[in-house]
């Protein structure tokens, strides 16, 4: 198998059923249904540790693996990569007054015009140890 091309049975997850805030399980064949995750990997998509909380406001914490399209075009409140000189951060982009921003959650915001975005985050991975 090519190591670019994503083993499909890695990206399907079975819903047994749902867990409801209150404690309540709602369990049955007729709630199992396939979870499938492939959209989140493939050909322009790649995956970057976060350490750190710039971005703890939407839920992206520390230790979790963010899932970036390269090929995604970024747009007004769009999670981004980008490379501002030699740092490569994630912020939320923005467009304001016509003028293009990066900001983390919360913190001051950042002039995007010397800044190259290398894609839009399309997913978040968290494993619980």
């Amino acid at each position: 198998m090519d190591s670019t091309t994503p083993d499909q049975s890695v990206a399907m997850v079975t819903l047994a059923g749902v867990l409801r805030a209150n404690g309540d399980v709602i369990l049955g064949s007729d709630m199992a249904e396939t979870l499938d995750f492939s959209d989140l990997f493939g050909e322009g998509r790649f995956g970057l540790e976060v350490r750190g909380a710039h971005l703890s406001g939407v839920g992206i914490l520390s230790g979790d693996v963010i899932v970036v399209d390269e090929n995604k075009p970024a747009g007004d409140g769009s999670i981004v990569v980008a490379r501002c000189g030699a740092a490569v951060l994630f912020r939320r982009f923005a467009v304001r007054q016509g003028r293009e921003r990066l900001y983390p959650e919360p913190s001051p915001t950042m002039d995007a015009r010397d800044v190259v975005i290398l894609g839009v985050v399309t997913g978040v991975i968290r494993q619980v140890k």
